[in-house]
C-alpha cells in the first residue's frame, strides 16, 4: 500500500491585491497500481506527482461547483 500526502487550496483571499493561500493536508491510500500510473502520468506533464495530484482534484473541485451553479440555475 502506498501513501502520499497532498495540500488542496482550500480557501483564497484577496486584500488589496494580495492573494494569500490556506491549504488543508490529508494523507490518502492509494493502491501500488494507482500509485504507479499517476506517477507515470506526473512524470509525462514534466511535474511531480503531489502538483499532479493538486491540479487533477482542483480542477474536478472547479467541475463540480460549476454544474452545481448550473444545476441550480
Amino acid at each position: 500500500m502506498a501513501y502520499i500526502v497532498y495540500v488542496c487550496n482550500e480557501l483564497k483571499f484577496r486584500l488589496m491585491a494580495t492573494t494569500a493561500l490556506q491549504s488543508k493536508k490529508i494523507t490518502i491510500d492509494l493502491s501500488e497500481d494507482t500509485f504507479r500510473w499517476l506517477s507515470i502520468m506526473a512524470a509525462n506533464k514534466g511535474t511531480n506527482l503531489k502538483t499532479f495530484i493538486e491540479v487533477l482534484l482542483e480542477k474536478a473541485a472547479e467541475e463540480y461547483d460549476e454544474n452545481y451553479k448550473e444545476a441550480r440555475k
